[in-house]
Parts: structure tokens; sequence; C-alpha cells
């Protein structure tokens, strides 16, 4: 910008010249013809009768912009396609029959079948399974969830010493393979005596889950500003 600013700011150095009829108090009162007036007049439309044309590079990068659209758009198709691929061949393979499956290749028939998904929900093993993972799913997912706030907002609000060491080592844990801390994990488990059980499911998936939401929290944190945060305390 300063670069900018030097080549395209006006000299106050030059004189205008005078135009006919035009007195010393009106030229003084007249822009210098600098080039800042030039860039201007040149970003007006219509200046002088003439319209003005897309340059050469305008053009270029105008083009530049719509094929970085257009690869941007394509990779987020592909991207969608390949994740929600297996799942969708999933839905349409539960409700076929059998005998469909097994042909090489695989052959998708009018003729659902929607037997599977109803021994599945009359199944007691099924449903206690379900129950055990809809439990562990949400009880995990509050105690990660209010220990990141805990932790976030004084990461994101205060400076403190040892913040961006905390906050490596946070880093650092949610690089680790989760097999490499399977053997600790189930020694520390079977040392509190929570071996399968629901509480043990708990308390481990909470563990793996805090981090990644500590940087989480912290980042909404960061994005609130700080006027409104106090303007809140002000109005109670």
């Amino acid at each position: 910008l300063l670069g900018l600013y030097l080549i395209i700011r006006p000299r106050r150095a030059r004189m205008a010249p005078a135009e006919p009829g035009e007195s010393l108090a009106m030229l003084r009162v007249r822009p210098l013809p600098g080039a800042w007036h030039r860039f201007e007049r040149d970003l007006k439309p219509g200046v002088g009768g003439v319209a003005p044309t897309p340059s050469g590079p305008t053009r270029g990068r105008r083009a530049r912009r719509m094929v970085g659209a257009g690869v941007i758009a394509g990779s987020t198709i592909l991207l969608v396609v390949w994740l929600a691929a297996p799942l969708i061949w999933i839905a349409f393979a539960s409700t076929q029959p059998p005998s469909a499956l097994a042909e090489v290749p695989p052959r998708l028939t009018a003729n659902l079948d929607l037997s599977g998904y109803w021994r599945s929900l009359t199944d007691p093993e099924w449903q206690g399974a379900a129950v055990v993972s809809v439990t562990v799913t949400v009880l995990a997912t509050f105690i990660a969830l209010v220990v990141s706030l805990l932790a976030g907002y004084p990461l994101a609000r205060f400076r403190m010493r040892g913040t961006r060491l905390l906050l490596l080592s946070l880093l650092a844990t949610m690089l680790i393979p989760p097999i490499a801390l399977a053997i600790p994990v189930l020694f520390i488990v079977i040392e509190l005596g929570i071996r399968d059980t629901i509480l043990g499911l708990v308390l481990v998936n909470a563990a793996f889950w805090t981090p990644i939401l500590i940087w989480l929290v912290r980042s909404a944190f960061v994005g609130v500003p700080t006027e409104l945060e106090r303007a809140a305390r002000i109005d109670g």
C-alpha cells in the first residue's frame, strides 16, 4: 500500500498549466494533474465520452478467478460424492434382497425389503447396544463440552504464562495415533475398576474429544469481539 501511494500520489511541487480565462485563485483551487487524479479519472466509467473497456490484465484476472471458482466447485462436488457415495450405497443395499447383492456386479431391483430393519429394531440385544451408544455419546459430549468451555474461555480472553505451550501440548495429543494409547488406557481403566462399564467408555471418549473441542471453543471465543462482551457486562 505504501508503494502504491508513492507511485500514484500527486506531487505538490508541480504547477498546473492555466486554462484560458482562468485566474490565479481558480488555479489554486483546481486539483493538480497528478497520477492520483488520472487514476480516479480512469476508475470513473464514461469519463471523456469514452466507455472504459476491460484491459488485458483485468480480463486475465477475471478468467483466473472463474477458473479458480470452477476448480473449487468441482473439488467440493467430488469430495461430497466421495464421502456420501458409501452411505448412499449402504442405504440402497440394505433394502435389497440377498440374491440381488450376491450377483457380480450387484444388481439393484425395485423390490424393497425392509425386514432387516424390523429385525434389528425388535432385537433386544440391538436395543441394548443402541441405548449404550446413545448414553455414552451424550454423556461424553456433555463432559467434554463443559471442560472445553471452562478451558477455552480463559485461553481466549486472558494472557497467561504457558498458554502457547498448553495449546501446543493439546495439539500434540491429537497427533498421537489412538491405537498407540490403547494399552495404557486399558491399564488405567483396569486400575480404576471401570472395565466393561459405561463410565469407562464415557471417560475415555471424553478424554479423546476434549483437546480438539478446546481448540474449537477457543477459536469461537476469539471470534467474539471483546467490546461486545464488555457491553453485555454493562447491560447486566
